[in-house]
């Protein structure tokens, strides 16, 4: 996934320190250390919620993307 990921920045001109990234799993663990937001649900493996700059509070597929998309546009309750 972190080869894919660079690439995919890479044509598109992203800079990876301005991605975030939300992984849950150990095959999530190169990517989120290149990004410059790592993001991990409740639910993720302790490795991932280790690396995490944010970790919430919903498990994954229950309201983990609600969460952070209410909290980047700061409307969370």
């Amino acid at each position: 996934k972190g080869k894919a990921l660079r690439a995919f920045c890479s044509k598109r001109r992203i800079d990876l320190t301005k991605v975030w990234y939300v992984g849950n799993d150990l095959n999530d663990l190169e990517p989120m250390k290149i990004v410059g937001t790592a993001v991990s649900p409740r639910d993720a493996h302790p490795a991932i919620r280790r690396i995490s700059k944010i970790r919430l509070r919903s498990n994954g597929g229950h309201g983990a993307a609600r969460e952070l998309i209410e909290e980047v546009l700061g409307i969370g309750y």
